[in-house]
């Protein structure tokens, strides 16, 4: 089998491409509100993609299974990032904690937000 391809959008959908076929394969309709700005997938000891993370301008990390490639990814857990606590020395006047960036393991999930923030969470099976 040649894979699959993850792939996020401006319109907020989340789709997988087949490699062996390069045809769309399952596209999430509206995995997020706004933007998806970034994806990433955690593999299991196979090397097979288990879950995909993604992240986005509305301010929400999705955790998704996508095991089985015949069908759009399945939603398994949703967590909206909320803005950093203000101090008077600091204070967030534009930034809000859009999620730009993710990356991850096995066990951890590390999401890189707008107002300068590294997120991480600890996966439990």
């Amino acid at each position: 089998a040649w894979g699959r391809v993850f792939s996020c959008d401006d319109g907020g959908r989340v789709s997988c491409l087949s490699l062996e076929t390069g045809e769309m394969q399952s596209q999430e309709a509206k995995a997020h509100d706004s933007l998806c700005m970034s994806i990433a997938v955690s593999r299991g000891i196979n090397g097979s993609a288990r879950e995909l993370i993604s992240g986005g301008c509305d301010c929400q990390v999705k955790v998704w299974d996508c095991v089985a490639s015949n069908r759009p990814p399945k939603l398994l857990k949703s967590f909206r990032v909320t803005p950093a606590p203000s101090d008077s020395s600091t204070p967030q006047l534009c930034n809000p904690p859009h999620v730009l960036s993710i990356a991850c393991s096995s066990r951890l999930i590390a999401c890189g937000l707008g107002d300068g923030r590294l997120l991480l969470w600890g996966k439990r099976n």
